[in-house]
């Protein structure tokens, strides 16, 4: 059975889905309004697309910045999952929440969002120490290469 979804083809037999790895990344909200950012928890399930944001502004610059920000009714049940280090999905792009401030517009109270893309994690991390090898076997530079992550290998095949 061929079903359709927003333009999206998915092939269905019974209860098992083929062709459905676009599934697992989140449609995005179309509408008269446009894109709007989706929330995801840490384990990067969705909690709820924020229809009402306004002024979102996407800043990516190549190599250099990548953040969305936008607001939020502070009346919104949804701000609720706007919390710091949830994330922020727009488009095809996952960014990590820095800061959720309440300020006030005219009397009315509102949230302002600011997210950073994910790598920016990287960007601040430990540098690596340099380290080289000289006529050892793979075991020993795999070895070094996986100390302190948590990983480790098996050479016996």
């Amino acid at each position: 059975m061929i079903q359709y979804n927003s333009r999206l083809q998915f092939n269905q037999l019974s209860s098992v889905r083929y062709n459905d790895s676009i599934i697992e990344e989140i449609e995005q909200l179309v509408s008269r309004i446009g894109h709007r950012p989706i929330v995801l928890d840490q384990e990067r399930r969705a909690l709820a697309v924020l229809e009402n944001s306004y002024d979102i502004i996407l800043e990516q610059t190549q190599n250099s910045v990548d953040e969305i920000t936008f607001s939020f009714p502070f009346v919104d049940a949804k701000r609720v999952h706007l919390e710091n280090e949830n994330l922020i999905q727009m488009f095809n792009t996952l960014y990590i929440i820095r800061s959720v401030t309440t300020r006030h517009s005219a009397g009315v109270p509102h949230v302002e969002v600011l997210a950073q893309a994910l790598w920016y994690d990287l960007a601040f991390a430990d540098r690596l120490t340099r380290v080289r090898w000289s006529t050892v076997s793979a075991f020993i530079i795999f070895s070094d290469l996986l100390r302190g992550t948590g990983w480790r290998h098996d050479m016996s095949q």
